[in-house]
């Protein structure tokens, strides 16, 4: 019988593409594995597969130093920067200041890596939990990942799976499909700014993955119409019917701005319009409802597979033991999109609950999150890798350059129902027979009633101003925003008593800097005021009328301006938002002008927009006087309980 050791040949120690790897006599390589490097340099090993060894490896490769000591693999995720650059897996082995990035992974790859001039082993053990994580996850090795496959991994408990941010720029997330990334439903008729489009774009990944998102930027930004974009493609795409729940003070809103964008076939479900029927609403594009209803409603809205559901104001479910936080989550959909300038307000379960909604699950359990993430400013930075894939935040400042010097914002906002009652019963003693006889007086009583109840009411039930008006409900959600951010704001309002409600409510219920300017204020105090204001570190208000505070004054400190109640004139409301967006102001203006659908303020905003429009902002019209006596006569006619009173 042969001796099997004339078949042997001497091996010798060499480094090859960046692996440790032995040379034969012939010539050819291979690459030894970790075990037998192990072997030959500490145990005396002195043959590997058939390869007589002459010397360990360090005698071969004096420069090379041999560790006993394996590198700790680990599974990193990068997370997409902005929200639409695609995330990215690396399988890392680390151990101190040492780091190697594991392009290739896989059983057959080697299992130790050459660090410089430093050879380290990988434990098996880890190489074969890494394999099934990648295999459960459906991820075939490092590079880039799907959102569904990084939220997947991005779930398990840091000590399975890290999240790293690295410096260097990643791709951009796919969207899907073969047609231009700009492509607009023809059922959206409206047009979107740069940003709009690129947040159209996002919604539209999240929503081709089956997840969902927050959508947190800031007020005056536009989301109602990037949203409606979206559900327009939705909808031309087969999917729907879509579900909006929002605050009471939103609905009409949202009405409106649905109809003014789009050609969707939309429904509000509240009050005489709610159906205990499933089928009716399958009916519609789009169904709008409140969170009170939602509630009421929910047995039969969870009845119905909604394609998106929308929370619009979804700060309104930061507490997580909410009644209308846990209807929220129990309403059947496939993808959620939660709305919010504030997602993160007080505490970090604010945003624990608002995400597990958006995406059920990404965060943990209430209890899991609040033992890793501290409620402070640390955990709140820890937590940002996790949440910034599906949260897309722009901000005004960061996106000036597409935005024109004011941002105009119409809040058309209903009445409650005893409100609408007692509307209809002043408009009843005001409006004339035929047309004549109208008294100007009862039509100031309807503005006044409309600008706030307590200013025709002689006694009231309650001194909380936000009770009784939802007008007034809808300034305290734009000002918490405001506030929220330490901005600065105007309002205007024409009537003296509003501007004392104002000034008392909101001093006391926010604690900030809040000060008046009206008649009342002699003209040679008013810039001692105006410096105060400017001055003031922090959030703050200043409440004028119109005409004491539309001329002259320079308040380009304030970067928002709320006009309370609408007036006749046009340019009586021009030269008052002026005072914030004039020469030195550096930052786009928010302006908001609030009123009542289907009442008199209706009519006043509808012939305001009208003679903007044939005027090119240079009207003088009246201020309640019998110059436009069809306006009046229309102010008089309509009431939001009236049959088909909706002003369109």
């Amino acid at each position: 019988m042969s001796n099997l050791g004339e078949h042997k040949s001497n091996g010798k120690w060499i480094v090859n593409e960046g692996a440790l790897s032995l040379e034969r006599g012939d010539g050819s390589t291979f690459v030894a594995c970790a075990r037998d490097i192990y072997a030959a340099e500490f145990h005396g090993k002195s043959e590997i597969d058939g390869v007589l060894l002459a010397n360990r490896p360090s005698v071969d490769l004096p420069r090379v130093r041999i560790s006993k000591y394996p590198l700790d693999l680990r599974v990193e995720l990068q997370p997409p920067q902005a929200g639409v650059s695609q995330p990215v897996l690396r399988i890392v082995a680390r151990k101190g200041n040492t780091s190697v990035n594991m392009p290739t992974f896989s059983r057959s790859v080697q299992d130790h890596v050459l660090v410089k001039d430093e050879w380290y082993p990988l434990d098996g053990g880890e190489i074969e939990g890494i394999l099934a994580l990648l295999s459960g996850a459906g991820i075939t090795g490092p590079g880039g990942l799907s959102l569904r496959q990084y939220l997947d991994l991005a779930r398990l408990p840091p000590d399975v799976v890290s999240i790293r941010r690295y410096g260097e720029a990643v791709e951009p997330m796919s969207l899907g499909g073969d047609e231009p990334d700009d492509r607009m439903s023809s059922l959206f008729t409206g047009q979107l700014y740069p940003y709009q489009v690129n947040g159209y774009r996002w919604l539209r990944m999240i929503a081709r993955e089956d997840l969902g998102c927050i959508l947190a930027d800031e007020m005056g930004l536009g989301k109602t119409i990037q949203l409606i974009a979206f559900l327009a493609e939705e909808k031309e795409n087969g999917r729907g019917p879509s579900l909006v729940i929002a605050p009471t003070t939103l609905l009409e809103n949202w009405r409106r701005e649905v109809g003014r964008f789009s050609r969707l076939q939309c429904h509000v479900h509240r009050g005489s319009e709610r159906t205990g029927f499933p089928s009716r609403l399958k009916e519609y594009d789009l169904t709008i409802t409140s969170y009170e209803t939602a509630v009421r409603d929910l047995p039969m809205l969870k009845m119905i597979p909604w394609d998106t559901v929308i929370l619009d104001e979804a700060q309104a479910i930061k507490n997580p033991s909410a009644q209308r936080t846990m209807a929220a989550k129990e309403i059947s959909r496939r993808v959620s999109v939660a709305v919010t300038g504030t997602p993160l307000e007080n505490h970090l379960t604010d945003l624990w609950s608002i995400m597990d909604f958006a995406v059920a699950g990404l965060l943990g359990e209430l209890h899991e999150f609040e033992r890793h993430y501290a409620d402070n400013v640390s955990g709140a930075a820890a937590l940002e890798p996790a949440v910034s894939p599906v949260m897309l935040r722009r901000k005004v400042d960061d996106v000036a350059c597409d935005l024109p010097e004011k941002i105009m914002i119409p809040q058309p906002i209903e009445l409650d129902d005893a409100s609408a009652e007692m509307y209809e019963r002043i408009r009843s003693e005001a409006a004339p027979e035929n047309g004549k006889g109208i008294s100007l007086g009862l039509l100031v009583r309807l503005r006044m009633f409309c600008t706030h109840p307590f200013l025709v009411q002689t006694s009231s039930m309650t001194d909380d101003p936000a009770l009784c008006s939802t007008k007034y409900v809808r300034l305290l959600e734009i000002l918490d925003e405001f506030i929220a951010k330490s901005e600065k704001t105007l309002i205007f309002t024409s009537f003296r008593r509003m501007i004392d409600i104002l000034v008392g409510d909101l001093t006391r219920r926010y604690g900030i800097h809040c000060d008046f300017l009206d008649g009342r204020v002699a003209v040679g105090e008013r810039q001692e005021k105006i410096d105060d204001f400017s001055s003031y570190q922090g959030p703050a208000v200043l409440v004028l009328n119109p005409r004491a505070g539309g001329v002259g004054l320079n308040l380009f400190a304030a970067n928002h301006v709320i006009h309370y109640n609408t007036e006749w004139n046009p340019a009586v409301e021009e030269q008052a938002s002026a005072r914030a967006y004039r020469l030195g102001q550096v930052r786009p203006v928010t302006i908001h002008r609030l009123f009542h659908a289907s009442t008199v303020e209706d009519v006043m905003n509808t012939r305001m927009e009208t003679k903007r429009i044939l005027s090119g902002h240079a009207v003088v019209g009246h201020d309640g006087t019998a110059d436009d006596l069809g306006d009046i006569q229309r102010a008089m006619q309509i009431s939001p309980v009236l049959k088909g009173g909706e002003v369109v």
